[in-house]
């Protein structure tokens, strides 16, 4: 991407830590540097608050009519130094240091009706508490006081309770709040924070606050920050994981898409952005604050989401007392030194609020400060069985596509870790440090049932390279051919397809297709996920066929020393099958895949199946521009035992996208006819088919919501 941009401006922002909905604004035009733009929204001092368990005299409990409808308690402040390690083939852990206190803080909660409209200027209609399931609050104040409370704000912030489903007495929260009025060193600084926790039985909050505060002028931050005073881990059972995800804007597998509706109408995007570590601190020196500048490390995984927005945005949204609201899915992955991924996270963004800020030195630019948080809803790799909440707090620029896009969204994963499973050794008094992690992969070694694919695959080495090089000479009419035939019959059926730009694809094709190893790609979903086919006629687009295909992908990546990277995929009609557990292929239970990358073929697949029929296909892929989508074409080598002597191919359109709530991977595939020698292309056939797989989730059943 241009490291210049001018644009004009179609839409304000995003909603969400990972995507957003479009919406037409009056226009504007900026020309900023995403450097300067990135270096603008990092001038902010964040760092991290752990709220102990403890409550003033008296009893916290806010009554009316007879019923509690609240809390109201002043509770100390502890600074909390988090570290990310670096991910290891084992998995992902974090150093936690619960350190000296560092202030109170008086919280003034309020339970309310789920559609209240809540405000810091009038006080809401309450609600009794009912801790058997999941209700909406309002902290109509809460001032925080750092140090010797000279310095400190006061704010306003939303929030839900989760009671936890086990029948346990725990009941977990999430707010996200604004700083309404900051004093002392504070002051005329504006921010916000995001919090999670434990709401007690007492009516006290136990849990961290994520506080991220403007400073244009610098007068909040500095780099000699004292080392923390460890003291007594008030949380035991909880570890912390901290990340930030930013734009890299050479890297082009990180530029934002539009996500369409059946209509045309945009109703959001496609968000990749890359994770690092990062360090936020504070101390206190003669007890005034001193703010770290922000500082980031290495490349550690990948995030890409998706959101909407929870209500209609105005020309008066944005603001402190009307901010925009949104929610979403996001999906983050942790790679290993390898590249591998070794886990990853889902999490379900059920609020967020964002507020739009002015950025010295770029008038005009759609600027934004914001938090959310929401419940863990699914983990894979060392992350299986992972339960907690996950929020954080972000500052960001954004235009629509082609326009720049920054951001720093700072992520916080509070788990539930009683083992110490995802705890780096040191840092509290009387903390367990058992590591618990699985075996790193490497140990496990690949199924022989899977080499006679990887065998073939070699033997096709010429044959692969043959057709990338046909594709090559051909590319200027097979890309126009394929982008409308597919282009014309997207917005059909259960799903909308995916806009394929014929001179990207024409580009794509005049490259030569083989490009570095793409992990997240290759990687498109790992374990169980089920597939249902939909068979189309071309002409009248009327549905003739269906059927359910269950797949599992091998979560562990081979090497051999020729550079080959593979992954081994069961597909069954029945039930899933996984590498250790196959049954004897001449049952006919089940069909075998591997997809490989090697550095002079690229991706390519082997098919055998062996369900109904008798069946050899092999295939070979192109990435395209946005994340993980890529074009397969798939080619009959036999049936039956007959080799099958013929031009055709079927060419299958692929990405990954958010339905309903749930991570999905979607294809459409088209038959052609397609001659190398004579650049000849045609449909073949009269069907074409689509896809959708739903990846499997672990249903932890930790969190219930009544609403």
């Amino acid at each position: 991407m241009n490291p210049q941009i001018r644009t004009t401006l179609a839409a304000r922002d995003a909603v969400g830590p990972g995507s957003g909905r479009l919406s037409p604004t009056t226009v504007t035009t900026v020309t900023v540097p995403p450097q300067d733009l990135q270096r603008l929204i990092d001038q902010a001092v964040s760092f991290h608050l752990l709220v102990a368990p403890e409550r003033s005299a008296g009893d916290p409990t806010l009554r009316a009519g007879g019923q509690a409808i609240g809390y109201a308690a002043t509770q100390p402040l502890h600074r909390l130094e988090l570290t990310l390690e670096m991910p290891s083939a084992a998995g992902v852990t974090g150093a936690n240091t619960v350190a000296e206190k560092a202030g109170s803080v008086d919280f003034r909660w309020i339970f309310i009706d789920r559609e209240h409209a809540a405000r810091p200027d009038r006080e809401p209609p309450a609600r009794p508490i009912d801790r058997s399931q999941s209700q909406r609050f309002v902290m109509q104040r809460a001032t925080f006081r750092i140090g010797s409370g000279a310095d400190g704000f006061h704010s306003f912030g939303t929030g839900r309770t989760f009671p936890v489903a086990d029948g346990g007495p725990q009941l977990l929260v999430g707010a996200v709040g604004n700083i309404t009025e900051g004093f002392g060193r504070f002051q005329n600084h504006e921010g916000n924070y995001t919090l999670a926790g434990e709401l007690t039985p007492e009516g006290v909050f136990s849990g961290h606050i994520m506080v991220r505060i403007l400073d244009f002028d610098g007068t909040l931050r500095a780099d000699d920050i004292a080392a923390p005073e460890p003291s007594r881990d008030p949380e035991p059972a909880i570890t912390y994981l901290t990340w930030i995800a930013q734009k890299d804007h050479e890297r082009s597998d990180l530029e934002n898409t539009v996500s369409l509706a059946p209509h045309g109408q945009p109703r959001g995007l496609n968000i990749p952005v890359g994770l690092k570590r990062v360090w936020a601190d504070f101390s206190l020196q003669g007890g005034a604050f001193r703010g770290r500048h922000l500082r980031t490390g290495e490349n550690i995984g990948l995030e890409i989401g998706f959101g909407k927005e929870s209500k209609p945005r105005t020309a008066l949204s944005g603001t402190q007392l009307t901010p925009n609201q949104f929610e979403g899915v996001s999906q983050y992955s942790f790679y290993g030194p390898d590249g591998s991924t070794v886990g990853t996270l889902t999490a379900n963004v059920l609020e967020g609020r964002s507020i739009h800020v002015q950025l010295p030195g770029a008038p005009g630019s759609p600027g934004l400060r914001f938090g959310y948080f929401g419940p863990i809803v699914h983990g894979t790799g060392c992350f299986k069985g992972a339960r907690g909440m996950l929020y954080g707090t972000a500052g960001s620029v954004f235009m629509p596509p082609p326009g720049t896009h920054v951001i720093s969204n700072l992520y916080i994963a509070r788990l539930h870790d009683p083992d110490g499973k995802w705890r780096a050794g040191g840092g509290h008094e009387g903390r367990k440090q058992t590591i618990n992690l699985p075996p790193p992969p490497a140990t496990r070694k690949p199924d022989p049932t899977f080499f006679p694919l990887i065998k073939r695959k070699d033997e096709y080495v010429e044959t692969y390279k043959r057709w990338r090089e046909g594709m090559k000479t051909c590319a200027d009419r097979f890309a126009r051919v394929i982008a409308e035939t597919y282009n014309q019959r997207r917005q059909m059926g259960e799903f909308e397809g995916w806009h394929i730009d014929p001179d990207k694809l024409r580009e794509t094709f005049q490259a030569g297709g083989v490009k570095p190893f793409d992990q997240a790609t290759f990687e498109r979903y790992a374990g169980r996920a089920k597939g249902v086919f939909r068979t189309y006629k071309l002409d009248t687009l009327e549905e003739v066929d269906s059927a359910s295909l269950y797949s599992y992908w091998d979560p562990v990546n081979f090497t051999r020393a020729d550079g080959r990277i593979y992954k081994q995929i069961i597909g069954s009609d029945t039930a899933y099958y996984e590498p250790d557990k196959l049954p004897p292929l001449t049952d006919g239970k089940v069909d075998l895949l591997v997809n490989s990358w090697r550095p002079d073929v690229g991706v390519t697949s082997w098919i055998d199946i062996w369900q109904k029929r008798r069946h050899i296909r092999t295939s070979f892929a192109y990435k395209l521009p946005a994340p993980y989508e890529i074009l397969w074409f798939v080619k009959d080598l036999w049936i039956d035992g007959q080799e099958i002597r013929n031009n055709v191919f079927m060419a299958s359109h692929e990405w990954k996208e958010v339905l309903n709530g749930k991570m999905c991977y979607l294809m459409v595939a088209t038959f052609f006819e397609l001659d190398f020698d004579r650049c000849y292309i045609a449909i073949h056939g009269d069907t074409f088919w689509r896809v959708r797989y739903e990846e499997e989730t672990e249903q932890t059943g930790w969190f219930r919501d009544g609403g």
